[in-house]
């Protein structure tokens, strides 16, 4: 596609994102297998939408999880944005067009932040993992729709039977909405191969959910028994002739360090604190933990130094008067340690707190197969955090002397071979 102002030039769709781009349809649903190429097609529409003056939003779970997006786009704008052309609000994460329309970022995070523009287009993605994302759609975002009666693009991976499935349906008998369901393998720029390696690799439920795009009874999580474990009940010191153990998860990027108490004297064991620690240096993190150490007098506490982990690692190890494991991740036993830490789950040996953000990372962590390989990792889903279960799973193993690797994994960045 190219601009009537010659400011742009956007890659071909494919059959399948072509035939969703043009269909008429008011409200668009799109089920889609991991790289399909659905965020290329909503920044598709969004340009278009904006070029042709109209403003449009980019909704997703998390504002960095909207990153993505922000990247794609512009690296799809960067001609018009480097001749000045296109105005770019790095703070507020908005893209203006020549003739004022504008496209902008925004996280479902907060849902206030989604009320009071009127709107010619929205795209929510992953709209699955939008939490209350049937509200948020019902009551933030389709009224801001009305005045200008704009579209909207719905577009995620499956995740379970839930509003995505709801609206799936309603579409059969609701001439406003139009919905599709995308495999994988509908992306003729996608090797055939590594889908076929992830056919071998990957668990039938999760390959079905991720990359068939179906809708299971039971999400493709790889915890899946959690209403069932969420019975921890917190202590806010320690009580008499209780053992505790602890594992801290250090922050490095976006992430927030966690550190989780696990009270093994009972049965069935219990995380019984969770102690979160945002914008926080490492010298008052070293002091936190330490001063909790104390209360809850552990006898062990597992520690992951991967990345940025490594300093305050070693700090709190010559301060300690409790036995102190320095981890260090690889991929293998990170996949081990999960596991262990499934089955304690599944087997109801080990509770954690009804709390509603540990619920929702534990939710996010999904088996993964990197493409072109037969390489399987365990990962939170793009933009959703993992401190808390590995900060669990940390305490758990507290006990053992295992030293352990964790490997980072990457996206395929092409345009095309994108999710």
């Amino acid at each position: 596609m190219t601009t009537k102002k010659g400011i742009l030039k956007l890659p071909a769709l494919h059959q399948g994102q072509y035939e969703a781009f043009n269909h008429p349809a008011r409200y668009k649903i799109l089920v889609c297998g991991r790289r399909w190429g659905k965020s290329l097609l909503a920044a598709v529409a969004l340009i278009e939408c904006a070029v042709g003056g109209g403003i449009g939003w980019w909704v997703y779970p998390s504002f960095p999880m909207a990153m993505v997006g922000w990247r794609r786009l512009l690296k799809l704008l960067s001609v018009g944005i480097a001749n000045g052309i296109i105005k770019i609000d790095r703070q507020e994460r908005i893209i203006t067009f020549p003739g004022g329309g504008h496209i902008q970022m925004k996280s479902a995070e907060r849902a206030n932040s989604l009320r009071g523009e009127g709107l010619d287009l929205v795209v929510i993605d992953e709209w699955a993992f939008v939490r209350y994302g049937k509200r948020v759609w019902e009551s933030d975002l389709s009224p801001a729709l009305a005045e200008k009666h704009g579209k909207a693009y719905l577009i995620t991976t499956p995740n379970g039977m839930d509003h995505v499935y709801e609206y799936y349906h309603r579409a059969e008998h609701d001439d406003q909405y139009k919905a599709w369901k995308f495999p994988t393998e509908n992306n003729p720029f996608i090797p055939k191969k590594s889908i076929e390696d992830a056919r071998k690799s990957l668990p039938p439920d999760v390959f079905s959910q991720e990359y068939m795009a179906n809708f299971l009874e039971d999400a493709a999580a790889f915890f899946y028994n959690l209403k069932n474990i969420m019975k921890a009940k917190i202590q806010h010191e320690a009580q008499p002739g209780h053992d505790y153990r602890a594992g801290l998860d250090i922050a490095r990027w976006n992430d927030e360090s966690v550190l989780a108490i696990e009270d093994y004297s009972i049965e069935p064991h219990e995380i019984c604190w969770v102690e979160v620690m945002t914008i926080m240096s490492f010298r008052m993190q070293r002091k936190k933990v330490l001063n909790l150490a104390d209360r809850y007098d552990i006898d062990s506490m597992s520690i992951d130094i991967t990345g940025s982990g490594y300093g305050l690692g070693e700090q709190i190890e010559d301060d300690a008067n409790f036995t102190c494991d320095q981890v260090h991740y690889t991929n293998k036993i990170k996949i081990d340690m999960f596991t262990s830490l499934q089955a304690q789950y599944e087997m109801e040996k080990l509770y954690i707190p009804d709390l509603e953000w540990l619920k929702v990372q534990h939710e996010m962590m999904i088996p993964q197969v990197s493409p072109g390989s037969l390489v399987v990792t365990l990962n939170a889903r793009g933009g959703f955090r993992d401190d808390g279960p590995n900060a669990i799973a940390l305490a758990n193993r507290a006990s053992q002397g295992m030293r352990i690797t964790l490997a980072m994994s990457g996206e395929d960045e092409d345009e095309q071979n994108g999710n």
